[in-house]
């Protein structure tokens, strides 16, 4: 083989993986990156009972990412949850209220939204899933994010049997204390607060006066076994924050609500919807769900303003049909935030889960007690489904539902099948005794013979 022969083989071997180079250059570009530039939902792996969920959603969405689009699951049921979704530069912020969660694995999941990938749209479901571990929070945090263009609250709940300390600590400070001193009022980097158990306490912060833009921050708070990192959006309109009166916020109590009745028959519940803020909150639109309509009638529709630091009564009258039906929807109420230059539409939402049963008898608990200054989480209790569960001990009425003290235990399937066999089995039983009768009767009461007994016959 001469020299040249062997020059042209090794050219022929460049060009060639030349074109392996090029051929993975474009595999890697159509397939590779547009799972790279997919929807990402950040948030932690494992979450402990009654802690608060906070996410983070990244992603070029086409359409508008609402609250509707966002649901959470355990395994592949569905489960109640009340959650605050707000748009913060390009992401999306959530915290959801893990209130009531027992042990188990959960998703959150993102439905029914078109978002780019790449150069294609889709609109598959994006789902992100994580776990309820057997251990309670010491605290959770409301909000679990914070949006303003002026001073702001966070309030913290223990949710353990003993008091614990809280630190409060902020990140990225502007100047050196400076951010501390407008934040906490003092001048001092850090805050340590005590909680007794059950204790709620509202932390208030003042707005950071020296910026000159819009900053995205964090709020750190930590206890012995639990801590959050809060995000903080400081909005800024030129150099000044805004003076405009604000507005409170709402929530529902409790958060979920179970209705189980016999079809052709109405009942009613209550709920109460609170404003815990010291603004008011005006302009109210309450509704239910469109497939609850029919079935739901509430006491007030529109309500003109509820004073800071105050609730309203709402009377829930529900009537069933003629068949047999599982029902969820929401009662939301709709408010606006006016706090600012523009306003934004706010939400305040309670689940409601409806079963019609044929021959339904509800059963009354009238001795069950009453504790209705406390979570069923800070009782270290269950929220059990009701459709498909029942406690097997003690249980409770909590601040946000009942609450089983014991554990949650699967409701035997009972079938129309099943009562024909017991019906069968009871008329076997009733025929035999009648058989056993009868035939015994005859014995006993067969005729004397007196022919027989005249010709010496027995």
């Amino acid at each position: 083989m001469n020299i040249t022969n062997i020059k042209k083989g090794s050219d022929n071997l460049k060009s060639i993986s030349l074109k392996t180079f090029l051929l993975l250059t474009i595999f890697s570009i159509l397939f590779i990156l547009p799972f790279v530039s997919a929807v990402q939902i950040e948030t932690k792996d494992s979450f402990l009972q009654g802690e608060t969920l906070i996410a983070k959603i990244s992603g070029n969405f086409v359409d508008q990412l609402g609250s509707g689009n966002i649901l959470f699951y355990r395994g592949h049921v569905r489960v109640p949850t009340q959650f605050t979704l707000s748009k913060i530069n390009d992401d999306y912020y959530l915290y959801a209220l893990l209130l009531g969660k027992g042990q188990g694995n959960y998703s959150l999941q993102i439905q029914g939204v078109k978002y780019k990938v790449a150069t294609q749209v889709k609109d598959d479901a994006v789902i992100r899933n994580f776990t309820i571990t057997n251990e309670t929070a010491d605290f959770y945090a409301v909000p679990g994010f914070v949006k303003t263009k002026d001073d702001f609250s966070i309030e913290l709940t223990n949710l353990k049997d003993n008091s614990i300390e809280v630190e409060i600590v902020s990140e990225n400070s502007s100047t050196s204390g400076g951010f501390f001193e407008s934040l906490f009022g003092t001048g001092s980097s850090t805050q340590t607060i005590t909680l007794s158990s059950g204790q709620t306490k509202k932390i208030n912060f003042l707005f950071d006066g020296t910026l000159n833009e819009s900053t995205l921050r964090a709020i750190n708070l930590s206890s012995e076994n639990t801590s959050y990192s809060i995000p903080l959006y400081m909005e800024v309109n030129g150099a000044q924050k805004s003076n405009v009166e604000g507005t409170g916020k709402l929530s529902f109590e409790p958060l979920i609500i179970n209705v189980s009745l016999a079809t052709g028959s109405n009942t009613t519940r209550i709920v109460y919807l609170h404003n815990k803020e010291d603004l008011p909150v005006k302009n109210i639109s309450i509704y239910v769900s469109e497939e609850l309509q029919p079935y739901v009638n509430i006491s007030a529709a529109e309500v003109s303003e509820i004073d800071k630091n105050s609730s309203m009564r709402i009377d829930l009258f529900f009537s069933s049909g003629e068949s047999e039906k599982n029902l969820t929807g929401q009662i939301t109420a709709r408010y606006e935030n006016t706090s600012g230059d523009d306003s934004e539409e706010l939400f305040a939402r309670a689940e409601i889960f409806l079963n019609f049963i044929e021959d339904y008898t509800p059963q009354y608990e009238e001795n069950i007690t009453v504790i209705d200054t406390k979570t069923c989480a800070q009782l270290n209790g269950t929220i059990c489904n009701t459709t498909i569960e029942t406690c097997s001990g003690e249980s409770v009425y909590a601040k946000d539902n009942k609450c089983c003290l014991s554990a949650c235990t699967p409701i035997a399937e009972s079938s129309s099948t099943g009562k024909y066999i017991g019906w069968g089995l009871v008329a076997l039983v009733v025929l035999f005794v009648g058989w056993f009768l009868i035939k015994r009767y005859r014995k006993t009461s067969t005729p004397v013979d007196l022919l027989k007994i005249a010709r010496g016959r027995r």
